[in-house]
């Protein structure tokens, strides 16, 4: 990825989730570096395809997948897959798939699995955010639910709240969670 500044992410994106998952250290952080200068604070990585499983499975909330396509131990195709066949999922992540393979089988068969977005390596910073944008709004067209509303109404769910009681001779000020 080259050192190229990265547009900016609009507010209600900056508050999503993403998971990079790349075994190449220096382009994993790379990636982080344009995602956190682009206004993303949530940013989980992982070097395998199992450990960026694991991430998904034990409940953190991943909103944006950026995923290397041929990481070890399971392909970030193949985890496209498994996320798009879990039809419990109210709203499924936006998944971006970095692939140095952009030939035309290869990227209509990770579409096939589910990736929203195919980002062939080696690719510009200032692409990147681009397509996180598309793979937001591709994921508000196939299932009618937006990815940043989710994210803002669970940090309003565990947000302290201001909330003001009036009782007949006094009125206090508490906090409600």
């Amino acid at each position: 990825m080259a050192n190229e500044a990265a547009p900016s992410l609009p507010p209600e994106i900056r508050r999503l989730s993403f998971l990079v998952a790349e075994h190449n250290p220096a382009l994993q952080k790379s990636i982080v570096g344009a995602l956190q200068a682009a206004g993303a604070s949530r940013v989980l990585t992982a070097a395998d395809g199992n450990n960026a499983w694991q991430i998904w499975k034990t409940g953190k909330q991943v909103d944006i997948f950026v995923c290397a396509s041929n990481l070890p131990e399971l392909s970030g195709a193949e985890m496209a897959a498994r996320l798009r066949a879990d039809k419990d999922l109210d709203i499924q992540p936006g998944f971006i798939l970095l692939s140095s393979d952009s030939s035309e089988e290869a990227v209509k068969t990770a579409l096939e699995k589910g990736v929203d977005v195919v980002l062939k390596k080696p690719f510009p910073a200032d692409q990147l955010i681009p397509k996180i944008l598309t793979a937001v709004e591709l994921r508000k067209q196939a299932g009618g639910k937006d990815l940043s509303q989710r994210s803002l109404e669970q940090e309003l769910l565990q947000a302290r709240l201001p909330v003001e009681l009036l009782f007949e001779r006094y009125t206090t000020q508490v906090e409600c969670e």
